[in-house]
């Protein structure tokens, strides 16, 4: 990835990265220290796929909701319900 700049921010040192599409992501600095993160191991997951997935759904309904005001946010699911349900 190319770094495009890096920042600090409550505290903490932030790289942004171009993404394969073009976008530019952050990520904290430490993420891109392999001798930090080789210490990391994969382990079992924590919450479902799905449950990810109605989180990102839930971040852009929000996110398009914070853009254009005039539009209240319509609750399309119960997303708590939905990953608490599939993690137990």
């Amino acid at each position: 990835m190319r770094v495009v700049k890096t920042v600090s921010r409550f505290g903490r040192k932030f790289v942004h990265c171009e993404l394969p599409d073009g976008s530019i992501g952050a990520f904290p600095e430490w993420m891109m220290n392999s001798e930090v993160c080789a210490h990391f191991s994969e382990g079992v997951p924590q919450l479902s796929l799905e449950a990810l997935h109605c989180l990102q759904s839930f971040l852009k309904e929000v996110s398009s909701s914070i853009r254009s005001t005039t539009q209240p946010l319509k609750k399309t699911k119960d997303y708590n319900e939905t990953a608490i349900s599939k993690n137990t």
